[in-house]
């Protein structure tokens, strides 16, 4: 799968051409889920603001994933990169619920990933986002997912 940071790195330069990113997690390496046939993965979050709606913002991440050569296989199997909207805060309206085939917001499957709360943390929508998770259910994700290393991203 390449180097795994470069391709959250070159996926991070690549949003900044359209968007502007306030604010960059830490790299969670994490073990993978549902397919446990397959490295780790590496995982961070990315907090942006932009004038995309969120299916325009959608069609922008499917152009980057594509860009950096990710290739449709097997469900939740290995992958170049995987960029996902969990959230979405409009301009003075909150935050954005949508439910469509093509799109869901928040993210449906957040709330059972470790790999996701846990960098979400380090970004201003924690608070909306323990509004939502108790710290309970948190630390029961902790006894059932790994998370093996953290570090910077250093772009």
């Amino acid at each position: 799968m390449g180097n795994r940071k470069d391709n959250l790195k070159s996926a991070c330069n690549e949003l900044r051409k359209n968007v502007n990113i306030e604010k960059i997690s830490k790299v969670y390496e994490t073990e993978p889920l549902h397919y446990e046939n397959q490295d780790p993965f590496f995982n961070c979050g990315v907090q942006i603001s932009c004038n995309q709606d969120p299916f325009e913002l959608l069609k922008l991440i499917k152009l980057i994933e594509n860009q950096i050569g990710r290739v449709m296989s097997i469900r939740h199997g290995p992958r170049l990169i995987d960029i996902d909207i969990v959230f979405f805060q409009l301009k003075g309206a909150g935050n954005t619920v949508i439910d469509t085939a093509l799109l869901k917001i928040p993210h449906p499957m957040w709330r059972e990933r470790l790999f996701v709360i846990e960098p979400m943390t380090e970004l201003d929508i924690s608070e909306y986002m323990y509004s939502l998770i108790s710290f309970d259910e948190v630390e029961k994700l902790k006894l059932n997912q790994r998370i093996f290393s953290v570090t910077e991203l250093d772009i």
